[in-house]
């Protein structure tokens, strides 16, 4: 993901933070450390591994940056996206790749965009939720790869350890 918007998508001079909480068995200290810096969009993956924490997560999110705005995204969002509506989030990606359902949200977000423009997003707007178009699909020439310098490939190896 972070690959693809960095380097591939039309979206320029974009400061992309990736933390895998899960994955790295991260507290909530860490993570709020993150919500301090106050990003203008956070992106959060949706599995059914991870969703026991997102109400917390969320929680600190809108206690701490109260002015970000809240995407999900996974395999989740796409098999039942509505039980996402319950949490107070800006954005579920529904259909697509999510590559380019986030990077119109991004220019959603900024302005750029009209609502009407995005694909594989439901969208809430003045407390109610709008579906957007099916979503896109990437040609295979323009599939991403890692951005391994944004990834902490030394907190990985400490995994098999």
């Amino acid at each position: 993901m972070g690959g693809y918007l960095k380097y591939n998508s039309s979206l320029k001079n974009l400061e992309i933070n990736i933390l895998d909480a899960g994955l790295l068995n991260i507290t909530y200290d860490t993570i709020i450390a993150h919500l301090n810096k106050k990003y203008d969009i956070i992106c959060i993956v949706n599995t059914f591994d991870n969703l026991d924490g997102l109400e917390k997560l969320l929680f600190y999110i809108k206690k701490i940056s109260k002015n970000s705005k809240i995407l999900t995204y996974g395999p989740v969002s796409k098999t039942m996206p509505d039980f996402f509506k319950k949490y107070n989030i800006d954005a579920i990606c529904y259909d697509g790749d999510y590559e380019c359902a986030i990077e119109e949200f991004i220019r959603f977000v900024e302005g750029k965009s009209d609502i009407k423009k995005l694909s594989g997003l439901i969208i809430k707007k003045d407390k109610r939720w709008i579906k957007t178009k099916p979503g896109k699909y990437l040609p295979p020439n323009q599939w991403g790869f890692p951005a391994l310098e944004l990834l902490p490939l030394n907190n990985f190896e400490k995994i098999n350890k």
